[in-house]
C-alpha cells in the first residue's frame, strides 16, 4: 500500500519544479514539508522531517516517478566540494 503522505509530498515537490524548475533539493523539500503541514486534515499520518522529504525526492527522481529539474545533479554538492570552488 502506497504511503499516501508520500504520494502528496511528490506531487507537490512536482509542481514546484514544474513551476520553478531553479529550485534546489533543500528549497523544494522544505516547500513540501511546509504544503504538507497546512494540508494536514486531507493528508493522514505524521508529517516528515526535510530529510525523509529530500529522500523520498531523490528515491522517486532516480525511479523516474517524478521529473528531474535541469541540473539537479549539479546542485547537490557536499560542503566540501563548495568550500573549493
Amino acid at each position: 500500500m502506497a504511503n499516501p503522505v508520500r504520494k502528496a509530498c511528490l506531487a507537490h515537490a512536482a509542481r514546484l519544479w514544474a513551476d520553478q524548475p531553479g529550485l534546489t533539493l533543500l528549497e523544494v523539500s522544505n516547500e513540501v514539508r511546509v504544503a504538507v503541514r497546512v494540508a494536514r486534515p486531507p493528508v493522514p499520518g505524521p508529517v516528515p522531517g526535510v530529510d525523509a522529504i529530500r529522500q523520498w525526492l531523490l528515491d522517486a527522481v532516480a525511479a523516474g516517478e517524478i521529473p528531474a529539474p535541469e541540473g539537479l545533479e549539479r546542485r547537490e554538492k557536499s560542503q566540501r566540494q563548495r568550500r573549493k570552488t
